[in-house]
């Protein structure tokens, strides 16, 4: 029985070399799903896993002789990259002081992003921690005002598909069903930004 994403039904597929195995445990040690267990000295496959494996590749990250090889559900052992060296990983106060001067950007140059950057921030995202299930990712990446304008185009014409969502009426009708927190969220927040940016799209494109 596999847990089941948009991008297959199907398990991992867990492949053990022998020769290679010392036995230690540690992909015991790591697999919630059970699918691991040891054997005569060596780690063996079970055949009575919980949910199958999710490729979450821990088991195989963990091998100290590099024994594991999970395939399947979009994971291959090439997507393994080696840790970095303890010397170069930040210190405590260096991720704090990272943190602190993060600051969300709300006013955007007129200038196009670099291709390399553009690569660096993708790289550093494909490290970022998998739910369970593995989580499904997609990246937009709009390069460019020709691309942006014509999103924004987009994203205005469903917004108008979709005012009535936020109207009077249906709000009338949703009322009893919504706590006084969400009509409230509805009547002020959501219902303003759909006229806002509406109106604001249009004379946009009306400069234009």
């Amino acid at each position: 029985m596999a847990i089941p994403t948009t991008r297959t039904n199907e398990e991992g597929i867990i492949s053990i070399d022998n020769e290679l195995c010392n036995g230690c445990g540690l992909c015991v040690s790591v697999c919630k799903d059970f699918s691991l267990f040891i054997e005569n000295g060596k780690a063996v496959v079970s055949s009575t896993p919980v949910f199958g494996c999710i490729s979450c590749g821990h088991c195989m990250a963990i091998c100290p002789k590099g024994a594991i090889k999970i395939t399947g559900r979009t994971l291959s052992p090439d997507d393994l990259f080696e840790l970095p060296k303890t010397k170069s990983v930040a210190a405590y106060d260096h991720l704090l002081s990272l943190m602190q001067r993060r600051r969300s950007i709300r006013e955007f140059r007129d200038q196009p992003v670099e291709d390399e950057i553009i690569e660096k921030i993708l790289a550093a995202a494909r490290t970022a921690p998998m739910g369970l299930p593995p989580t499904d990712v997609n990246v937009l990446i709009l390069n460019g005002k020709e691309k942006n304008a014509e999103f924004v185009k987009d994203f205005t014409e469903m917004l108008k598909n979709m005012k009535w969502f936020a109207s009077k009426p249906v709000l009338a009708l949703m009322r009893p069903f919504m706590s006084r927190e969400s009509a409230e969220l509805y009547k002020s927040f959501i219902s303003p930004l759909f006229d806002f940016f509406i109106l604001l799209s249009d004379k946009s494109f009306q400069i234009k």
